[in-house]
């Protein structure tokens, strides 16, 4: 979340919309990670 924090992001959200951010940003991690050991695995 480093370039979110870097744009000052966090400062124009309500506490409840930025933990919803964070899970989003968590999750978008999680299924490109995902994505990625499957097309490793593919090669």
């Amino acid at each position: 979340m480093g370039l979110f924090e870097a744009l000052g992001l966090k400062e124009h959200l309500a506490p409840q919309r930025s933990n919803g951010f964070r899970s989003m940003v968590a999750r978008i991690r999680a299924e490109a990670r995902v994505a990625q050991e499957a097309a490793r695995a593919l090669s």
